[in-house]
């Protein structure tokens, strides 16, 4: 959401998860839930080639779910 809010915002991704806090997005990094660390988030960046930036984070956990697929997928 707070990505999502800056693009709107600036017309581009923030650069890193710490732009949207320097940028007052959000207050702090989360803590990952899987980690219970705020530094281990892996960040996707866009789709578009032509971009650059975070689009979209995911967990840094290693392992996998009950179903299969990779906490670093979610």
């Amino acid at each position: 959401d707070a990505i999502d809010k800056y693009v709107a915002d600036k017309g581009s991704y923030p650069a890193s998860l710490e732009s949207l806090v320097q940028e007052k997005y959000i207050r702090h990094i989360p803590v990952d839930p899987f980690t219970q660390a705020n530094d281990s988030w892996l960040s996707s960046a866009p789709d578009d080639p032509l971009l650059s930036g975070v689009s979209d984070v995911h967990s840094g956990a290693e392992g996998l779910s009950r179903d299969g697929s990779a906490y670093s997928e979610w």
